[in-house]
C-alpha cells in the first residue's frame, strides 16, 4: 500500500463496551494513515498510550443526563465542543471518519464537508434502532441525525449487506462500502480449555440494556430452570438494567442457577469464555459484535438472534446457532437443541476455523485501504 493521507477518529464519549470497537478500528486506521488524529471521550482517552509518532488525541467531555430537555441542551454544547476542537485541526486533514456516536455530530460533519474534506461515517450498529429498542423519547430525533449525516457523508461503511435494509440505509446504496473493522487477538483469544471438558455452562456477556435482550435471556433461564435443567448461567456485564436483573435473579430464587459477575475484565475474557458450552446474544439491533467473533475464536459456539452481519458469519448449524426470534420461550427453546446437538464438537471447530481464516489483521488493513483510498 503505497498511497496514505491524514485521517481524523471521531467518538462522542466512549464506554467500557465500546472502548474495543473504537480501539480496533484505531489501530487499522493508524496502520494504514500518514497522520491520525482522534478527537474522542470518556474511555477513549485511554487510546492515548497507544498513540505514538504519527497520533494526536483529543478527549472532549460529554455528560450523560437523564431529563429529554438536559440531553438535547448538552448535546448542542457538546457538538460545539467538537467543532471547535476540529476546526483547529482541519486544515491538516484529508478525511475526517465518524465512529460510534458520531452519527450524531452534525456540526462537525458540516464543517468538514465545508473545507472539502472526505467525510466517512462507519456504522458499529444503528443508533435509531438502539434507540428504538430502548423506547427513548428522542428516538425521532437521533434517527434524523443519522438520517442526516448519511446525507452530507462522501462514503458510508458498514459490516454487511444485510445491514443496508436493517437500518434503512438504501437510499444512500450508491456510497455504501462493506468492511469489518474487527481485530482479532489471536494470541490472547484460542482455545485453551477442549470443548469436550468443558462443563454445561452458558453465558451472556455484554450490556444490560434493553437493546441487548438481557431480560429475555433471563426469562429464558427461569423457564428452563422451571423445567429442571442442569445448566450453569452466567450474566457478565454492567448498565442500565443492572439493579433490574439482580432483583429478577432474586425475585425468582436463581442465584443457586445464575452467577452475576459484573464487567469482566478484557484481559480476562478469553478464559471465561474457554469456561462456556454456550454464549447466547439476545440482541435486538446489532452491527458485529466483536464478542461473538472472541467467543468462536475460543472455539465456544454462540447462539445468536440473526441481526446486523450476525447471519453472514453464523451459519446455522455448522459454526454456530441462529435464533428465529429472541423472545424468552425461542431461547430457551434453542438453548436446548443447542446443547443437544452431536455436532456440538464439530461446530466448535469450525467456529475456530472460520475467525482465524477471515479475520487476520493484513487482510483487513489492505481492505480498510483499498476503501478509504479510491
Amino acid at each position: 500500500m503505497s498511497k496514505k493521507s491524514n485521517n481524523a477518529i471521531i467518538t462522542l464519549s466512549v464506554t467500557k463496551a465500546g472502548f474495543v470497537p473504537v480501539q480496533k478500528l484505531f489501530r487499522i486506521i493508524k496502520s494504514i494513515s500518514n497522520e491520525v488524529y482522534i478527537i474522542t471521550g470518556g474511555l477513549g482517552a485511554d487510546l492515548k498510550d497507544e498513540c505514538h509518532e504519527n497520533c494526536h488525541i483529543y478527549t472532549i467531555e460529554h455528560q450523560h443526563k437523564r431529563s429529554t430537555f438536559s440531553r438535547v441542551l448538552n448535546f448542542i454544547r457538546t457538538q460545539f465542543k467538537y467543532l471547535i476542537q476540529l476546526n483547529k485541526i482541519i486544515k491538516d486533514l484529508d478525511q475526517v471518519i465518524f465512529h460510534i456516536g458520531g452519527q450524531g455530530l452534525i456540526l462537525p460533519i458540516l464543517l468538514a464537508r465545508i473545507h472539502g474534506k472526505k467525510v466517512v461515517i462507519v456504522f458499529a450498529g444503528s443508533p435509531a434502532s438502539t434507540a428504538r429498542a430502548k423506547k427513548d423519547s428522542l428516538t425521532g430525533s437521533i434517527s434524523l441525525l443519522s438520517q442526516m449525516a448519511c446525507r452530507f457523508s462522501s462514503q458510508i461503511i458498514v459490516n454487511s449487506m444485510g445491514q443496508i435494509k436493517e437500518f434503512n440505509l438504501e437510499k444512500y446504496s450508491h456510497k455504501i462500502e462493506t468492511a469489518f473493522e474487527h481485530i482479532i487477538d489471536f494470541n490472547r483469544f484460542h482455545i485453551e480449555r477442549k470443548f469436550d471438558k468443558r462443563e454445561e455452562n452458558v453465558g451472556y456477556v455484554g450490556r444490560l440494556s434493553q437493546e441487548k435482550g438481557i431480560l429475555n435471556y433471563l426469562e429464558a433461564v427461569h423457564i428452563l430452570t422451571q423445567k429442571g435443567m442442569k445448566i450453569n448461567f452466567t450474566i457478565c456485564g454492567e448498565g442500565d438494567l443492572e439493579e433490574e436483573v439482580k432483583e429478577y435473579i432474586k425475585k425468582w430464587n436463581l442465584q443457586d442457577k445464575v452467577e452475576f459477575k459484573g464487567w469482566i475484565p478484557y484481559q480476562d475474557l478469553p478464559d471465561h469464555l474457554n469456561n462456556l458450552k454456550l454464549i447466547v446474544i439476545p440482541s435486538y439491533t446489532e452491527g458485529l459484535p466483536n464478542l461473538m467473533l472472541e467467543a468462536m475464536t475460543c472455539g465456544t459456539p454462540v447462539l445468536a438472534n440473526p441481526v446486523g452481519s450476525i447471519p453472514e458469519i453464523i451459519s446455522n448449524g455448522k459454526n454456530g446457532f441462529l435464533l428465529d426470534d429472541n423472545s424468552p420461550e425461542n431461547i430457551a427453546h434453542h438453548i436446548i437443541r443447542s446443547l443437544d446437538s452431536t455436532d456440538l464438537n464439530s461446530i466448535s471447530d469450525k467456529a475456530h476455523e472460520y475467525i482465524v481464516n477471515n479475520f487476520s489483521l493484513e487482510d483487513l488493513r489492505e481492505h480498510w485501504a483499498e476503501i478509504l483510498y479510491k
